[in-house]
């Protein structure tokens, strides 16, 4: 789970950081809460094909300092919502001690399906945290999409990217 272990021990101030966005396999039905996944080598946009063929994580390894965290989701529904959905996306942290995940307070961004603006069943999320990080946290993003039997909705994670400027 370690990503990339030399940008990891060689970051210096003001080091600017991203990653691809994407949504884990599991079916929706399973979770109510779903973990985001991240690309395991940051800063990687060579190709589009990469999105088929690699390695995603879960958390991504944070150092002791104050992050900028940007993130923008890219959110492709199915179908036209009619009926109010209410969904929330999350950025959280697990820390070291006991690898509980706990929400930043403030990050839970909570939206509506149904009256969100759409653009061609387009979802587009963004958000920007200030978060003084300790060493060895990792960082976590938490979806709750609650859907309607057999409908879908997916991350485009050509289009979501998560920033980390180390300040």
């Amino acid at each position: 789970m370690n990503l990339n272990k030399n940008l990891y021990h060689n970051i210096s101030k003001s080091t600017l950081v991203s990653y691809r966005i994407h949504f884990p396999k599991e079916a929706y039905s399973t979770k109510k809460y779903i973990g985001l996944k991240f690309d395991d080598n940051p800063n990687e946009y060579d190709s589009d094909t990469k999105s088929g063929n690699q390695n995603i994580v879960p958390f991504i390894k944070l150092i002791k300092s104050n992050v900028i965290i940007n993130y923008t989701l890219q959110l492709e529904l199915d179908y036209t919502p009619i009926d109010s959905i209410i969904c929330s996306v999350a950025v959280g942290i697990r820390n070291t001690i006991d690898s509980k995940i706990r929400i930043i307070k403030g990050t839970k961004n909570l939206f509506d399906l149904a009256t969100y603006n759409k653009i061609d069943n387009r979802i587009i999320i963004s958000n920007t945290i200030l978060y003084s990080a300790e060493d060895g946290e990792e960082l976590c993003m938490i979806v709750d999409f609650d859907f309607v039997s057999g409908t879908n909705c997916v991350v485009n994670s050509k289009k979501s990217i998560i920033k980390l400027l180390y300040v």
